[in-house]
């Protein structure tokens, strides 16, 4: 028996925050996916004007004390398109294959589409399009990095500094850096007996207003980087924010399941 657990699936689809959490089991041949899903209307953001397509892939390298490195994928690859109408498509392997160790795949698809006022999780396999209703709220106003520069003081003592990083320009697009440092006092994390620090590097675009790539370290020597690959801004296929004709459209107000067939 195999168990995946996916929380916060929200990295490149914030606008899917009413999917609280998807989880699956497997045992090679089938697999049962739970979607935990919010019974309320969701009202999410929708940025327009701004197409794009890219894959987000992330790895986490730890460091020992003797300098063997270890190398490790973080999450599966999550391939992400969106429209200038703002209607997004992510596609993510659910059970990906791990080096030395082929796996059963099997892709989720989720499409949300502001224009009609849905969100779809598409199960091909049994070809049906879990619905759910969502409000859109649009993206205006200028561009800010989600952390400002500067300094502050947690009530466990823990300090944060903040520096800016200037512009970029990363993997087509400009990107605007942020590098926040924390400095955590002794008896704070995990038990430590002096001061440690952990980072964390983030870089934005506003032309895109997504994170094109992050780097967090951590005093336990884990380097955990995201990044995009294969970063285009030209207009994606409209035919892949459409529901297929042949899929049967089920309604959902609360969490659901569905077991799919895996292929080697």
């Amino acid at each position: 028996m195999r168990f995946l657990s996916f929380f916060c699936w929200t990295l490149a689809l914030p606008a899917f925050a009413q999917f609280n959490g998807m989880s699956a089991s497997g045992n090679g041949s089938s697999a049962t996916v739970t979607i935990s899903m919010s019974s309320n209307t969701v009202t999410v953001p929708c940025v327009t004007g701004a197409p794009y397509s890219g894959t987000q892939t992330s790895q986490s390298i730890q460091t020992l004390a003797d300098g063997t490195r270890i190398t490790r994928p973080a999450t599966p690859r999550e391939t992400t398109r969106r429209d200038s109408a703002g209607r997004v498509r992510t596609e993510r392997e659910l059970f990906p294959a791990r080096p030395g160790a082929p796996q059963s795949s099997f892709m989720i698809v989720k499409v949300q589409d502001p224009v009609a006022g849905y969100a779809y999780l598409l199960d091909s396999v049994n070809q049906v399009a879990h619905r759910t209703a969502i409000k859109s709220m649009a993206a205006t106003g200028p561009f800010n990095p989600p952390q400002q520069v500067g300094s502050r003081t947690l009530p466990d003592g823990t300090v944060s500094v903040t520096e800016s990083l200037g512009e970029q320009i990363m993997f087509g697009v400009t990107a605007i850096g942020t590098k926040t440092t924390m400095t955590h006092p002794a008896g704070s994390r995990m038990g430590n007996d002096r001061p440690v620090t952990t980072t964390s590097e983030l870089w934005w675009s506003p032309q895109l207003r997504e994170m094109v790539m992050s780097i967090n370290t951590s005093p336990e020597g884990n380097v955990s980087t995201m990044s995009m690959s294969d970063l285009s801004t030209a207009e994606p296929d409209a035919a892949l924010f459409q529901i297929p004709a042949s899929y049967k459209v089920v309604d959902e107000s609360g969490s659901f399941t569905f077991t799919v067939a895996l292929t080697k």
